[in-house]
């Protein structure tokens, strides 16, 4: 074994434990588990990564198992890019003994190659540290590549960055629709209250009925009998009838 091959191993060894370094790992850390799907296969286990936190407070990523592709996996891996299949990925959360419900998500593999297997993934998590939604996707290269399975070496390692999504309040939306309704939507119940019935709208006669009894009752009373003369004229005619008499 040559001096120079000590050195070199050397040299990671301490690159490593610096990289390491004020890096605590416990059992309350938050562990990510990745499982891939290559081709037709079944979910495979690909890697694990601990959410840490270090001695001044801050998180960071620690990688206890290989990550990426190697292995048999690697023809299946060229086939993928020849038809520029999707890569699928799923993962979830564990903390202490509790798991969350696996999240899938998918990119071209084609993308992964063309930025040197590169993946970042964003994590929304919910109060108990469940994942609750993903974005997966690979940083553009400032390096054209092609798409060439050719170019697929025997160990195909992956550059995985993951970060916590930022908490976003829900959009509020009312139960209830507010505002003009739409043309042609006059008819379309927009909320419980369309569940009353609601009034009829009234005729004419219902609405101003006592009117025409006012006016029907006075017809009759303003009106005489046939073959009869008002009382005021019967009376004028029979005093004008009656002789005078002689003092």
């Amino acid at each position: 074994m040559s001096l120079t091959f000590v050195l070199l191993i050397t040299l990671v060894l301490l690159i490593s434990v610096a990289a390491q370094q004020g890096v605590e790992s416990s059992s309350d850390d938050l562990v990510f588990t990745i499982d891939h799907r290559l081709g037709e296969n079944d979910f495979s286990h690909r890697t694990k990564i601990h959410l840490v936190k270090k001695a001044d407070g801050k998180q960071a990523l620690m990688f206890p198992e290989k990550n990426g592709i190697f292995g048999a996996d690697i023809q299946t891996l060229k086939n993928m890019l020849d038809s520029n299949s999707l890569y699928t990925i799923r993962i979830q959360t564990h903390l202490g003994d509790e798991s969350s419900v696996p999240v899938l998500t998918s990119i071209p593999i084609c993308e992964l190659q063309k930025s040197g297997f590169k993946e970042d993934i964003t994590v929304h998590l919910d109060p108990k540290q469940s994942i609750i939604g993903v974005s997966y996707s690979s940083p553009t290269s400032t390096v054209s590549r092609e798409c060439d399975s050719a170019k697929v070496k025997d160990v195909v390692p992956f550059q995985t960055r993951i970060k916590l999504g930022d908490s976003v309040p829900i959009q509020w939306i009312p139960l209830k629709a507010v505002g003009a309704r739409p043309a042609g939507m006059k008819d379309v119940k927009l909320g419980p209250e369309d569940n009353t019935a609601k009034p009829e709208k009234k005729t004419f006669l219902q609405q101003y009925w006592y009117i025409v009894v006012i006016m029907v009752v006075y017809m009759f009373l303003g009106r005489a009998e046939p073959g009869k003369a008002p009382a005021s004229e019967a009376s004028e005619g029979a005093s004008a009838a009656t002789p005078a008499t002689a003092k």
